[in-house]
């Protein structure tokens, strides 16, 4: 028997206290966990100071495979893991399965070294050197590309400026 001194505490108020109680354990466990993300197999093909260009391992036969590449070009500041989370939650992984060559390019982790970089320098630079490798090494002419974020920017300054360039599809996200 509790006390008389003690408030007696309504049976809603116990189970919504109950309810943020868990839902705050669960907080605690998904932000101390560490998430296994961008577990998509996949090679570096190319570097350039940070930026790595990948190509993620195929799991269809060649026969039926996409012809034409798609290249990623992912956002400068975030990291590009977002597009392939986890097995089973990974837009790489499905476009992987569906058939996709995929190669994706991630500028890496910026620091004071890179203050002078500019989008000249990306678009210019960064870009067709990347994409002469994905050509090598997919050996076709031709290639998709999806910006994601500042990408789409990117992507969409490169497409205006060499429209020759074997570039089929452009799909720029934000």
């Amino acid at each position: 028997m509790l006390p008389s001194s003690l408030p007696i505490v309504p049976a809603a108020l116990q189970r919504e206290l109950q309810r943020i109680e868990k839902e705050a354990c669960t907080l605690l466990r998904v932000s101390t966990s560490r998430a296994h993300v961008a577990q998509t197999p996949k090679q570096v093909i190319w570097t350039l100071n940070k930026a790595r260009l990948y190509r993620y391992s195929p799991v269809v036969p060649a026969e039926q495979r996409h012809k034409v590449p798609l290249f990623l070009v992912f956002a400068l500041m975030n990291k590009p893991y977002i597009l392939d989370l986890r097995p089973g939650n990974s837009f790489i992984e499905y476009m992987v399965k569906q058939g996709y060559d995929v190669y994706l390019l991630d500028w890496g982790a910026p620091g004071l070294e890179d203050k002078e970089l500019k989008f000249d320098d990306y678009v210019l630079d960064y870009l067709p050197r990347a994409i002469r490798k994905l050509k090598a090494v997919s050996g076709c002419d031709e290639f998709s590309m999806l910006g994601w974020c500042i990408g789409a920017i990117l992507t969409t300054i490169y497409a205006a400026l060499r429209p020759d360039d074997g570039l089929k599809n452009l799909l720029p996200t934000t």
